[in-house]
């Protein structure tokens, strides 16, 4: 509808990023459009990290794990067991876009040195499900690729998927 009564497409844009139509994902919060998307993809991507880290450590299953679902100072993901485990989680259009992959894998490096697992976990298009290799730069810290399409339909689970490289 904003389409069709909007010919020039510089005020659409206008007003999918600075008018607040949209609602913060876990809370009443207005938000403009592409912050809600950023956000709900953010908060998905971290969901199904954690769906992984349950699956792949079952011993966390009974000690458990801290969410972060704020953007504050720690991990996106950490076991409530001290230096068991450590997760940087992040939606993008790519891994290396505005070096997100890189900022979290020198702040894994840094802060998480004494951390028995460490991951970074990237939800970006064109990325088939599985271990990055090729993007880790830090031994000890694993890169996986978790796509969008697993977050929207993510009944069948990591489990349910094939790791292939791009």
């Amino acid at each position: 509808m904003l389409l069709e009564n909007e010919p020039d497409g510089l005020q659409v844009l206008k007003f999918v990023r600075f008018k607040d139509i949209g609602q913060h994902p876990s809370n009443d919060a207005k938000l403009n459009i592409i912050e809600q998307a950023n956000l709900t993809f953010a908060y998905l991507a971290k969901f199904e990290a954690a769906r992984w880290l349950f699956a792949r450590h079952s011993e966390l299953l009974g000690k458990g794990i801290e969410l972060n679902l704020a953007s504050q100072s720690g991990f996106d993901i950490e076991s409530v067991e001290p230096d068991f485990l450590a997760a940087e989680v992040f939606s993008s259009s790519h891994p290396k876009m505005n070096n997100k992959l890189g900022q979290d894998l020198r702040h894994l490096a840094q802060s998480a040195s004494g951390v028995r697992h460490r991951y970074v976990f990237f939800s970006c298009p064109e990325f088939a499900y599985g271990r990055r290799q090729e993007l880790e730069d830090s031994a000890g810290i694993e890169v996986w690729s978790l796509p969008p399409e697993l977050l929207v339909k993510s009944a069948t689970g990591p489990a349910g998927l094939q790791q292939s490289s791009r």
